[in-house]
Parts: C-alpha cells; structure tokens; sequence
C-alpha cells in the first residue's frame, strides 16, 4: 500500500490478483491522470468504477460494456454534461436505458441522432427537441406530433427548415 499511497501509478506494476479494491481506490483518489487504465479490469469493481467516474466522468467511454450500469452512466451525465455525445455513441444500445436516455437528450437535445430507432420513444423526442429545437432533424417522421413539431418550432424557429 505504501507504494500506491507514494507513487500512485506503481498500481500498474502490481499483479492483477494482488491489486486489492482499497489499492485501486487508493491510486484513483489521488487523480494520477492515466492511473484507471493501470487498473486490471478484473479489479473494475462498482466501488472502484465509482470512484473513477468521480474523479473522470469522461472514462465512462472506457469501461467495459458489461460492467456499465444505469446508476453509472447517470453519475457520468451528472458530473459532466459535455460527455453526452460521446457517451450516447459509445455505450452500446444494450446497456442504455430509458432513463439514460431522456437524461442524454435534455442536456443535449442533437444527441438523439445516436440513438437507435427503438430509444427514440415519444417522450425522448420531446424533451430532445425542447432542448434544441433542431434536434426535429432526426424525429422519425410518424413521431412528428404537433406537439413534438410545435415544441421544436417554439424553442428555435429556425427548426421550421426540418419540418
């Protein structure tokens, strides 16, 4: 552990099986840049996964998809909303929620054009096109409602060329 706590980064020279969960929340919490990919994915807990979003909401495009879940992509979301376009593209369709979803496009309205068809329910082309009117560019069309189509109009006019 003394290594860890004077050289965060010697985290990468310790066996996977001897890199415990307090060693690699240890080598996190001192913000080492680069120190999460010293990190054995064997040894991406919850815990240390937290942690990493914590200090890099952006490594959320790292974690391996099977290990992502709903409460952390929302942390990522939480943390740093400029991460929305590239966390929408990288995080496979399988592994995004509903929620995760609605959450992407209020903060980034366009991210809806990463979507995949089924994740582009009623609800989610609302919120995206009350967040940036432009975002009725990539509505399918037989979602187009009035109230989608008014909503995208209201926020920005210029939305008016998609319809």
């Amino acid at each position: 552990m003394s290594a860890v706590q004077r050289n965060p980064l010697s985290i990468g020279s310790i066996h996977p099986d001897d890199q415990t969960e307090d060693l690699c929340l240890l080598a996190i919490a001192s913000q080492a840049f680069g120190v999460f990919d010293l990190i054995h994915p064997k040894n991406h807990t919850p815990a240390v996964l937290r942690a990493a979003i914590e200090y890099r909401p952006d490594i959320i495009i790292r974690i391996a998809p099977e290990k992502l879940t709903d409460d952390l992509c929302m942390l990522a979301l939480q943390l740093d909303t400029s991460i929305v376009r590239s966390m929408v593209r990288r995080v496979p369709h399988e592994r995004r929620t509903k929620e995760v979803c609605l959450v992407a496009v209020q903060i980034n309205g366009l991210a809806i054009q990463y979507l995949n068809f089924e994740e582009k329910t009623p609800a989610v082309c609302l919120a995206a096109v009350q967040q940036d009117g432009n975002a009725i560019q990539y509505v399918p069309h037989y979602l187009r409602t009035p109230e989608i189509c008014v909503a995208a109009v209201n926020q920005n006019v210029s939305a008016v060329q998609f319809l």
